[in-house]
């Protein structure tokens, strides 16, 4: 996968990030594809693919809410529970694993959709912008 489509992954992945954020998730989206839309100067095109795949990124987030109390239960049972088995802890894993590839399944056809609209300037601003927004300090460990 290259630089540009892993850096459209990593930045709309961000948008994910918004717990804990004092904004809504809606509202944290809307901010975070509007200074994307903005700083690359998306067309209505672009714009509208980039609210596809915010829109499916909120999907996703809030379904990841609402299962995340199930797991958290399934842990704290293991914890209590005589011994560790790692088939649990595995199949916990496992089922992870399965969303995430599921959730990557439903959102990078749209950012390839998206990336193959955008213009080299855009894609050497992207980068420019990707480069800024890893500079900033505590945020570097994340990439």
């Amino acid at each position: 996968m290259n630089k540009i489509v892993k850096s459209i992954i990593v930045l709309v992945g961000a948008s994910t990030l918004l717990i804990g954020c004092n904004r809504s998730p809606e509202k944290m989206a809307e901010k975070i594809t509007g200074k994307i839309a903005s700083k690359l100067d998306f067309n209505e095109i672009q714009t509208a693919k980039l609210e596809k795949i915010k829109l499916a990124v909120l999907e996703i987030h809030k379904s990841k809410k609402e299962s995340k109390g199930k797991n958290k239960e399934k842990f704290k049972a293991m914890i209590l529970g005589e011994q560790l088995i790692a088939a649990d802890a595995k199949s916990l894993m496992s089922e992870h694993r399965s969303k995430f590839e599921g959730n990557f399944d439903k959102v990078f056809p749209l950012i390839q959709d998206l990336h193959a609209t955008l213009s080299v300037e855009q894609k050497q601003k992207l980068v420019k912008f990707m480069d800024k927004f890893h500079s900033k300090k505590g945020r570097g460990h994340h990439w």
